[in-house]
């Protein structure tokens, strides 16, 4: 019994192999993490590097012990770094760390890049549509809401309760998108908070939003939405301009 971790390492095959020696006269100690016998050890050449990948599964990777301590020590030492990854049995323990001086130690972990481009274009994404939701949406009134929601009694009581608390209700237009995947969102906005949370997760189609709030098709819309926006930055030229006389 006790805790287990999966390892997973890749250094240069000149490292791996000065590791081997150091390890032989320390009376092979790390043998069990490191040798052919023990862990699955794959060679491979990329752009003219030669690197070792080492892979060892369900073994007691504690820092107390000397092996591991020993382990630490060659790596700590190599001349072209490495790459490390280690999973344990708690769901949140993971440790990956990433010393290499080449980008070719780093071809069995791509999947670490993969995850860590998503997350940020995801991030990007929702900041994108964060700032593209603010400036297409339209402030609806309790009745309108109600009426658009087809609110039941329920429903009707707490959005009367949030308006009189102040809340107020956004229509969000998605009208970047193509016409055919554009769509519309209910949200509402806290008193105290200038963020706006989801409050109808059924998405209907943008050409119904706008026709409801009076707009015959997309293109009017986006004609006033542009007209606002002239008249805003011209008000801030006449700010500046007064400013300067």
């Amino acid at each position: 019994m006790g805790y287990y971790s999966d390892l997973r390492l890749c250094l240069t095959k000149k490292d791996y192999l000065a590791i081997m020696k150091k390890d032989e006269k320390n009376r092979n100690s790390c043998n069990y993490i490191l040798h052919k016998d023990e862990a699955y050890v794959r060679e491979y050449t990329k752009n003219g590097v030669d690197c070792v990948f080492i892979r060892r599964d369900s073994f007691k990777y504690y820092k107390e012990f000397n092996e591991v301590q020993m382990l630490e020590k060659y790596l700590s030492e190599t001349k072209s770094g490495y790459v490390f990854l280690r999973i344990g049995d708690g769901f949140d323990d993971i440790e990956y760390r990433n010393t290499a001086k080449y980008k070719e130690l780093e071809a069995p972990f791509e999947f670490i890049n993969q995850i860590r481009n998503q997350a940020i274009n995801e991030v990007k994404i929702k900041d994108a549509n964060y700032e593209k939701t603010e400036k297409q949406c339209v402030i609806l009134n309790t009745d309108e809401i109600i009426d658009y929601c087809n609110a039941d009694k329920k429903m009707v009581e707490d959005i009367k309760q949030w308006s009189q608390r102040g809340v107020q209700f956004k229509l969000v237009l998605d009208i970047d998108a193509k016409k055919e995947n554009s769509s519309a969102e209910i949200y509402l906005r806290k008193p105290e908070d200038e963020q706006y949370l989801l409050w109808s997760a059924g998405k209907v189609k943008t050409e119904t939003a706008l026709n409801f709030i009076g707009y015959p098709n997309v293109e009017v819309f986006l004609e006033d939405l542009n007209k606002e926006t002239q008249t805003e930055d011209e008000s801030v030229v006449d700010e500046e301009d007064d400013e300067l006389e």
